[in-house]
């Protein structure tokens, strides 16, 4: 068994830019450490479901960097997970453990840091009860730029690089035609930072931000 144990890497939520890199940053930088780093498919399933840890799957760094643009070879995103859910999250805790997991990364937006944060409160009571230690941590994955993790978020900038030229377009096709207003709604959930960025990067009119 190795003492260094392992690293898994889950991602949650819905597909965004910026995942493969993200992987394979991390692969690399565990690599260093003769840390060997798995996925999983669908995100955490293969964590709740009780299984012997065929779910994990070993990655590597040269094999996920010649991938081609948008896809992750083996592994994928799942927006199933423990959430807030003490006894789910300390069974995944038990789990990793039980497979010589020392090293938990997640990848998502604000409904995953919620879950991380469910995970790290139950890796601290079964640490403390002796039960083993292990590491959690996160890669903040939001197009919305909603998380207070950080000033900014993965996917967030290529999103909105491509609404810009959406709205670019949508607006030469305004000015185009003849008493004609087209109207744009932007998703952002709770927050104006995607439609702002984008009506930045486009010449549209007037922006209307909720906030």
């Amino acid at each position: 068994m190795n003492d260094r144990g392992k690293a898994v890497v889950v991602l949650s939520g819905g597909n965004a830019p910026g995942a493969l890199e993200f992987v394979v940053w991390l692969t690399r930088r565990f690599k260093r450490h003769r840390i060997p780093v798995y996925g999983t498919r669908h995100g955490f399933k293969p964590l709740m479901n009780g299984s012997d840890g065929n779910g994990l799957v070993r990655l590597n760094a040269d094999r996920l960097a010649s991938a081609g643009p948008g896809s992750i070879p083996l592994i994928s995103f799942g927006r199933s997970g423990p959430g807030t859910d003490v006894e789910q999250a300390a069974s995944v805790i038990r789990r990793l453990l039980k497979w010589n997991v020392k090293y938990l990364i997640g990848y998502g937006g604000e409904g995953t840091a919620n879950t991380m944060l469910s995970l790290e409160r139950a890796a601290r009571r079964i640490e403390a009860e002796g039960g083993g230690r292990i590491c959690i941590g996160m890669g903040p994955k939001s197009i919305d730029r909603d998380l207070s993790l950080s000033s900014d978020t993965i996917g967030f900038q290529t999103k909105s690089a491509l609404l810009g030229e959406m709205l670019r377009r949508i607006s030469y096709d305004a000015w185009m035609s003849d008493d004609r207003w087209f109207v744009v709604v932007v998703q952002g959930r709770t927050v104006g930072h995607l439609a702002w960025r984008a009506a930045i990067q486009s010449d549209a009119a007037i922006w209307l931000i909720p906030e």
